[in-house]
């Protein structure tokens, strides 16, 4: 492989229009000719990498040229030697028995004449918590009006890559770890075969083929690293290269070997991240010169190149590879201390997203929903609508894969976990009114309605009242102590159903299933003589816990008037897990407590806003055996203050589907300064404010069309509007309403009239 490779991202051409191209199969889209392919020998033993080649002959190059790709696990695609496709193919399991395939225009790589085409396929032969593995390493080639045959490809195996010793990577990652012997790599190919013809598109045991909803995405070339650290010991060179940030990369090298048959260790720092093995590699030395990339990626803050001893290294170098989204938003303030928790989950949120939403991009790499739900509205923040083909999947692979019975559960596409966790279901089936405000996308709510109603039909009502404690395959509720089950399980019940209820409205579905169900509410205790009361289950002995407190408020279920009761009680002692304390947080500003929302926020992210080293959040609020199951430093779920800086701080959320109205109502929570942009469908919005004693400069620019409203927090009266005295009316001196034809760039100046303090 060459220093400099042409690498180019090719575009996917799915559509996203029709309900039927959203989600389905796309079988049909196969030429008849087309056909699975495999090796003459049955390759079924896991980490068997293949490479396949063939010649084009092209008469004349049309203007597109459409070649369809289906294999189990990933390839790499060169034409006339340059890489045109890096890491491609899904991780397999749009169903429990269908296969991904990826739609590419060749034409602007092939010239008239002959074409030289490789594929380098890695199949991984194994079950993991985010692949179903089909069991035999097949390849679907199909390229628009220029049939391929078996005749016309060769295969063979790649005779370098081999397997390593122990450790092994965990049980819940398909992956192996990567064995090249470099002394096999430049031998002859003269051994090639040719394949053999499995059947048509839809063959067992690939089955029906999804077509991928979104482009795969990866850097140019490779990039030097930060800085490098090398030590020396009586045998090794070990040199620590460093990554400017926690990111998903490919190593790469280029060395001179002090002999030939000599081991070069390749891992991360985040090797042992959740203290699991995770994916290592292994490369055999042969005599000279020689340079070479790791394509299975890893993760971490720091590269750990191991070289024998008298290694001469020419050039160290990464690729970063992930999720071809495009961050367009952005927040910062006068307080530091929140930019960084900003920062970090924004980095927490690009590892974690790749083929799918993962909750960590080590140990598991798999979409559990409690993650998912969290991710999902960090990205309507983060990005823009890049993003939303990632979303569709998540909830696409949830439905496909819902059991005969009607049970949900993730993570999920997986070949060894089928464990249904009752109340992450509940938050995915509650998720649907966030996604569909973000989106306006009512495919998908037409989608997802039935399989959620057919999950939402499996819990019973009880004598008392409340909804039954569904057990599921792991009754996992959150990490931590104190846990009042009951009081969780219902308010993430009654949050579903809310949501269940708008679907049905935006659908025009009879209402009478949902409606005679009933809307289940946990009263505020008054059994305990200590103060403070709160949500408490029946059964519920010894401290109030917060987190029925936080999800209660976030799910429409507390009256205002007992706000004050549920601040009192989040003040303390705290319980939560970073996974629940999202909602505690969320429920702090919709109660307008923003002091109290930020002092907490800072309070429980202290450990990770300070670590110097890491730059990503944490799945507990410590590290490793402080830490909560396996202690994972890069964990999705705990990324919740992106959105809530974003949304309440900054103060920008639609208020109809698909920001068809908007409101920007900022809560300073004693900051004084606050710049951020929103991505939207429509557009960016860009928000920035200043607070000088009781005067408040407020900028704003929104979308082309857009119409909704400003409102400054209470006590402010709007005297100035783009430098133009304001008259606001007496019943709203705090609020601008902005239709479509309003101008799209504000300057609001405003005073605090000192009566309406916030609380």
């Amino acid at each position: 492989m060459t220093r400099y490779i042409l690498f180019i991202s090719i575009l996917l051409t799915v559509s996203f229009n029709l309900h039927a191209q959203l989600y389905g199969p796309q079988t049909e889209q196969f030429s008849a000719v087309a056909t699975w392919l495999t090796p003459p020998e049955e390759v079924a033993a896991p980490n068997q990498w293949l490479e396949w080649t063939t010649t084009l002959s092209l008469t004349e190059v049309p203007d597109r040229l459409p070649l369809r790709i289906a294999t189990d696990s990933k390839y790499w695609l060169y034409l006339n030697d340059s890489l045109i496709v890096f890491e491609g193919q899904l991780r397999r399991g749009p169903t429990p028995t269908a296969t991904y395939f990826d739609i590419l225009d060749i034409a602007p790589y092939v010239t008239e004449g002959e074409n030289s085409a490789y594929l380098l396929q890695w199949f991984w032969g194994k079950e993991g918590f985010n692949h179903k593995n089909s069991g035999a390493a097949g390849l679907l080639l199909d390229l628009e009006g220029h049939p391929l045959t078996a005749a016309d490809w060769t295969v063979n195996r790649h005779p370098a890559y081999g397997e390593t010793g122990d450790p092994k990577p965990n049980y819940r990652l398909p992956e192996s770890n990567v064995h090249f012997d470099a002394r096999l790599d430049a031998g002859d190919r003269s051994n090639t075969q040719t394949p053999v013809t499995a059947g048509p598109p839809g063959t067992a045991p690939w089955g029906d083929l999804w077509p991928r909803p979104f482009r795969s995405g990866s850097t140019v070339d490779w990039s030097p690293y930060e800085r490098l650290e090398e030590e020396e010991t009586d045998s090794s060179l070990i040199v620590r290269a460093y990554l400017p940030l926690n990111i998903t990369i490919t190593p790469y090298f280029d060395i001179t070997a002090p002999a030939e048959g000599e081991l070069i260790d390749l891992r991360t720092d985040n090797y042992r991240g959740g203290g699991s093995p995770n994916v290592r590699g292994e490369y055999i030395t042969r005599t000279g010169r020689q340079s070479y990339e790791q394509l299975a990626f890893m993760n971490g803050h720091y590269m750990m190149y191991t070289f024998p001893k008298g290694t001469e290294v020419h050039e160290l170098a990464y690729r970063e590879t992930r999720y071809p989204a495009n961050y367009t938003g952005s927040f910062t303030c006068n307080d530091n201390s929140l930019n960084v928790l900003w920062d970090k989950s924004l980095t927490t949120l690009n590892v974690n997203i790749r083929d799918a939403i993962q909750d960590s991009p080590d140990r598991e790499r798999a979409q559990w929903w409690g993650d998912v739900v969290i991710v999902m509205e960090e990205l309507f923040y983060a990005a823009d609508t890049t993003a939303f083909p990632l979303i569709r999947k998540a909830i696409s692979n949830l439905v496909e894969w819902q059991k005969p019975d009607g049970a949900l559960y993730s993570p999920v596409p997986a070949g060894n976990w089928d464990q249904e966790l009752p109340t992450q279901m509940l938050a995915s089936v509650s998720s649907m009114p966030t996604y569909f405000a973000y989106t306006g996308d009512t495919a998908t709510l037409a989608y997802v309605y039935p399989h959620f109603r057919r999950y939402l039909d499996l819990y019973a009502i009880l004598d008392d009242g409340l909804v039954e404690e569904r057990r599921g395959g792991w009754t996992w509720l959150d990490w931590g102590e104190n846990i009042d089950s009951t009081a969780v399980y219902n308010v993430w019940y009654h949050k579903a159903l809310r949501s269940m209820q708008l679907m049905e409205r935006v659908l025009g579905r009879d209402t009478q299933a949902t409606d005679s169900l009933i809307l289940l509410t946990v009263e505020p205790s008054t059994r305990d003589s200590q103060p403070p009361a709160g949500y408490r289950g029946p059964r519920k002995q010894g401290p109030i816990d917060d987190r029925p407190q936080g999800i209660a408020v976030v799910a429409g279920l507390v009256p205002e008037e007992y706000y004050p009761v549920v601040d009192s009680v989040l003040r303390g002692p705290y319980h939560a897990s970073p996974y629940s304390e999202k909602y505690i947080l969320e429920a702090l500003f919709e109660m307008q407590q923003p002091e109290h929302a930020l002092q907490r926020m800072k309070e429980r992210y202290r450990n990770m806003i300070d670590h110097p080293d890491y730059t990503t959040l944490w799945e507990g609020w410590g590290i490793g055996a402080e830490g909560y199951g396996g202690g994972t430093y890069n964990h999705g779920w705990s990324g919740g203050p992106l959105t809530l800086l974003s949304k309440y701080v900054a103060g920008v959320a639609p208020t109809s589907p698909g920001y068809g109205s908007f409101r920007v109502a900022p809560q300073p929570g004693g900051l004084t300064q606050v710049q951020a942009t929103v991505p939207s469908v429509r557009g960016p919005f860009t928000v920035s404010y200043r607070i000088d004693g009781d005067h408040m400069n407020f900028h704003l620019t929104v979308p082309e069309g857009t119409e909704g409203e400003v409102v400054l927090p209470p006590g402010y009266r709007i005297d100035y509007l783009n430098h133009a005295r304001y008259h606001p009316p007496a019943d709203a001196p705090n609020r601008v309403y902005l239709n479509s034809s309003s101008p799209r760039a504000l300057h609001l100046c405003a005073t605090h009239t000192g009566q309406y303090r916030m609380r």
